[in-house]
């Protein structure tokens, strides 16, 4: 086959492929206009189109994204909670702790059970839900977690402000 022909060949397919693409994205649209949605229903069902912050935030599980996230769901003392998911997942390297399960905080069922995500974001989800629950803002939140027995060993609090430090983050609530 020559040359002239492979270029018409190869033409040929790239035309057929944006056809049928096109024929799937008018599908589409006429199966999202039928539903007749109003716009904050468009909004929930397909949010990244309409720049959902949620949707901006990448799923790759990085520190950065996991900061990210905390932010967008509100949670207090955000730099806390972010070096709390440190400590807890090792820097998300650990492989015999709670991250196996996505959980990024350690939380359990019962004594001996990790709690079991779909996605590292529902255990930040989960988390901001357990905040707005349990703590009270008339304290410090290293005093809330010590009352609070959150973690299994004396030095917690001790190892979050060291990564804080480390990270040249101040501890505060912002």
């Amino acid at each position: 086959m020559s040359q002239r022909n492979w270029i018409k060949l190869l033409l040929l397919v790239i035309l057929i492929t944006n056809v049928l693409f096109l024929i799937r994205i008018d599908k589409i649209t006429k199966e999202v206009q039928s539903l007749n949605l109003s716009n904050d229903s468009l909004r929930k069902h397909i949010g990244h189109l309409y720049r959902d912050p949620v949707m901006l935030v990448d799923s790759i599980l990085t520190p950065a994204n996991v900061m990210k996230y905390i932010r967008l769901k509100g949670i207090k003392w955000p730099k806390v909670v972010w070096a709390q998911a440190m400590v807890e997942t090792g820097y998300f390297t650990c492989d015999n702790c709670c991250l196996q399960y996505n959980n990024l905080f350690g939380f359990m069922i019962g004594s001996k059970e990790c709690m079991k995500f779909d996605k590292w974001q529902e255990s930040v989800d989960y988390y901001a839900k357990w905040q707005r629950k349990s703590y009270t803002k008339d304290i410090d939140y290293f005093t809330f977690l010590t009352r609070i027995k959150y973690a299994g060993f004396k030095e917690y609090n001790t190892h979050i402000a060291q990564i804080l430090m480390d990270n040249k983050m101040v501890y505060d609530n912002k």
